[in-house]
């Protein structure tokens, strides 16, 4: 199963988001998708396949990669996050 983590700065702001990302994924493959504060990235980010970033965390950026050297880390705009342009994300993760 695929995981996918989303953070963003206090994990609220996620949900619409993660039920546009799961309608896109629809039951095609097995993927679970959660979202956590940013600050809890560094423990719950180790069990996802994929970290997706919200926009307003990229100056975290650098830590992360630093962090998680093997798992594919995808910033999202401020155009996708606000209004759910999922397209180039599911593209970049393969799901």
């Amino acid at each position: 199963m695929t995981t996918i983590g989303l953070f963003c700065t206090t994990g609220l702001s996620t949900a619409l988001l993660i039920q546009a990302l799961k309608e896109q994924v629809g039951d095609q493959k097995a993927v679970a998708i959660h979202s956590a504060p940013f600050s809890e990235i560094f423990m719950s980010g180790k069990g996802c396949d994929y970290l997706l970033l919200a926009p307003h965390t990229r100056f975290n950026l650098e830590k992360v990669t630093a962090a998680f050297p093997d798992k594919k880390i995808v910033l999202l705009t401020e155009e996708e996050f606000r209004f759910r342009h999922l397209e180039r994300i599911v593209k970049e993760i393969n799901i």
